[in-house]
């Protein structure tokens, strides 16, 4: 869902969007499959919109979506990381 959304609408967006739980359960994923630099970046966005006015977001966003993308690129290094790790802890995955 948050990668969704920062696909749509930016890393900002997906940090303001989502409820607490979500947000949470967002770096929840990203940690378990090893992604921890895209937490980094989830957590320097929450942190920035607490404390940020207009013109600071509006340059942070753009550092803030680009280092997304160099953490993550898209769909395929998020697909990548899963396959990685069911191929570690295939117990973890129910049959299909």
């Amino acid at each position: 869902m948050a990668h969704g959304l920062v696909m749509n609408g930016g890393v900002l967006h997906a940090s303001e969007v989502l409820s607490e739980d979500e947000f949470a359960a967002a770096l929840d994923g990203y940690a378990f499959y090893g992604q921890h630099k895209a937490v980094s970046v989830f957590r320097d966005a929450a942190a920035c919109l607490q404390r940020a006015n207009a013109d600071e977001l509006d340059t942070r966003e753009a550092e803030l979506d680009a280092t997304y993308a160099d953490v993550i690129g898209g769909d395929a290094a998020l697909e990548a990381a899963f396959k990685k790790h069911l191929l570690a802890h295939p117990e973890l995955y129910a049959d299909v």
